[in-house]
């Protein structure tokens, strides 16, 4: 009896002690947020199996370029934008692995962009890019392939041995994991909406496009992305999945040399490669670097539309990508759409400056609750347009206020609920 008493404590205190362990190794792995490299990875695995069609791996530009929502909406394609912030193409390779593990009956079309093969990057990119992936062989074996040695390799598997110092460092967003909600609907995809015309001193600032090729020569690639290219590129064709090689526009750090080096890896094993930095593909997708991306490298939302609906057209036509829309299989994207129309609506009303123009914007939708308030005069920068403006819009108190009113109001599914104005000379409180 005093045997089997012992045995459950040591049991008990053993299960305490592993749940512990558990949960500081949790907390004390980096939440990197930025670019979606927390997002993207978890909420993959909410994907239900076999039904991703088509991924596309890459960094950062990757993240920022490829909308899967709106292939859906446009096309009915099944897509899943896999990238992470310089994305080494080892992980690239090893998340093509993962993508077909659990999609293997529907992954048809594989779209890598090929900024990377220039890189080898540091530490870091790598523990973006795997250390959300779930562990599987397809991550054992990534790991065990980059670790320099077998305590880099336990470091990897468990995260606490790699960051035992971040304790003192620990905020809010270490403690995300335990209660939070992965937005879906980006499905990889990083919203934003800065334009780079916006942050330069003048637009002799802003680099422009050569469209032309204007050298034969060919850049130099790194040696270990080209590994794992070549991998992706026999993985792809053991499995019957068609590659396709793309680069965004990066306009001013891709050159000639660039392009041709990776023509000529695709030519070699008859693969296309879609150079949005030159003809025709640039003039195509209509694409102008001050208004379309953040950086000169980095496409803004306005840019990615662009990307994402040629490609979709490309995905259909070239790669024989089906329509999935009404399939009872694939309700749940059409839960992912609605709730990415929302977020478009509030993408797009950011971008408004006016207060009439936004609130009429607002005002056609019927999803929304609005609250309007100002305290101590609500009416000295009002013009007689905007008071118009208001008027139409059911806003007659608004329309109405004269010198140092404070104002309230509240509307519910374009429903007016209340209009309040108070005087200055009533009670305040």
């Amino acid at each position: 009896m005093l045997k089997n008493k012992i045995i459950v404590r040591v049991v008990v205190f053993l299960g305490v002690l592993l749940f512990l362990f558990a949960i500081v190794n949790l907390v004390t792995k980096p939440i990197w947020l930025e670019l979606n490299n927390y997002n993207t990875t978890h909420a993959f695995y909410e994907e239900p199996e076999n039904t991703i069609e088509t991924i596309f791996l890459g960094a950062s530009i990757t993240v920022n370029g490829i909308i899967p929502m709106e292939l859906y909406e446009e096309e009915g394609i099944c897509a899943y934008n896999l990238g992470t912030e310089l994305q080494p193409m080892l992980a690239s390779y090893y998340w093509l692995e993962e993508a077909y593990r659990l999609h293997s009956k529907t992954l048809k079309t594989v779209i890598v962009d090929t900024s990377m093969l220039r890189y080898t990057p540091e530490d870091a990119a790598y523990r973006k890019a795997l250390e959300n992936m779930r562990f599987s062989k397809v991550k054992y074996r990534a790991i065990k392939e980059y670790a320099v040695n077998f305590n880099d390799m336990i470091s990897y598997l468990i995260p606490i041995f790699a960051y035992h110092e971040r304790w003192k460092n620990l905020n809010d967003a270490d403690f995300t994991e335990f209660n939070f909600k992965y937005p879906k609907y980006t499905r990889g995809y990083n919203f934003i909406t800065n334009k780079l015309v916006e942050t330069t001193s003048g637009y002799k600032q802003i680099p422009v496009p050569s469209y032309k090729i204007d050298s034969e020569e060919k850049g130099e690639l790194s040696e270990i992305s080209l590994k794992y290219l070549y991998r992706m590129i026999s993985f792809c064709e053991e499995h019957e999945i068609k590659l396709v090689f793309m680069k965004t526009p990066v306009i001013g750090s891709w050159t000639s040399d660039d392009h041709n080096a990776i023509q000529d890896i695709a030519q070699k094993y008859n693969l296309a490669f879609l150079d949005f930095n030159y003809e025709p593909y640039i003039d195509e997708i209509g694409f102008n670097n001050a208004t379309d991306t953040i950086d000169g490298l980095h496409m803004n939302y306005s840019g990615a539309h662009k990307l994402t609906q040629w490609l979709g057209n490309y995905l259909i036509q070239e790669c024989q990508n089906t329509d999935v829309r009404g399939q009872e299989k694939y309700q749940f994207l059409e839960d992912e759409l609605a709730d990415y129309k929302r977020n478009c609506i509030s993408v797009e009303l950011e971008q408004q400056t006016g207060v009439r123009k936004y609130l009429s914007e607002l005002l056609s939708k019927n999803d929304y609750t609005i609250f309007i308030t100002v305290k101590d005069d609500a009416a000295s920068s009002l013009s007689k347009r905007q008071k118009e403006g208001f008027t139409s819009k059911g806003l007659n108190e608004l329309a109405k206020l004269t010198l140092r009113d404070s104002y309230l109001a509240v509307i519910e599914n374009g429903t007016i609920v209340t209009e309040q104005v108070i005087k200055q000379e009533e009670d305040q409180s």
